[in-house]
């Protein structure tokens, strides 16, 4: 996990201070520590279920939370990530999608302030796997993907 938070960010010398920007978006914050809450947090495909702890891919946990414990949780539209009030979901909309989202996805309702999250999201649809496992020959459509085979499949 460490190695792959470290590739989705970058030092930066700005004015004289050490900035850490995100790869993934145009996200620059003043610390380490922060850099790394935001990529697990805005950017990692998997996530931990609040009331079970169980490991599952954000875009389906509102599916589990609604059919293994009865929650029927508020998501957001753009990104899919749930919230557990609909005030939180609503914020969060404001703050990380305010502004146009001009990269529609053409094969979804889903839309992207950046055109490198929509081509990341195309390779879902699309079943482009650029990230082949070198132990075995399953391949993944993102990276996060395979670290999570890697971790479960060829623990070190």
């Amino acid at each position: 996990m460490a190695t792959e938070i470290v590739k989705k960010y970058s030092v930066l010398e700005e004015k004289g201070k050490k900035k850490y920007a995100c790869n993934m978006c145009p996200l620059k914050l003043d610390t380490c520590l922060s850099i790394i809450r935001h990529v697990s947090r805005v950017h990692s495909e998997f996530v931990s279920c609040a009331l079970c702890k169980v490991k599952i891919m954000r875009t389906h946990i509102a599916a589990h939370k609604e059919k293994e414990h009865g929650m029927k949780s508020p998501a957001c539209g753009v990104c899919g990530r749930v919230f557990n009030s609909k005030s939180k979901m609503e914020k969060h909309q404001q703050v990380a999608h305010m502004g146009e989202s001009n990269y529609k996805c053409p094969h979804c309702p889903k839309s992207f302030r950046w055109k490198t999250n929509l081509t990341y999201h195309l390779n879902i649809h699309l079943g482009i796997k650029n990230y082949a496992c070198d132990r075995c020959d399953a391949k993944f459509v993102q990276p996060n993907s395979l670290n999570y085979h890697m971790k479960k499949h060829h623990p070190s």
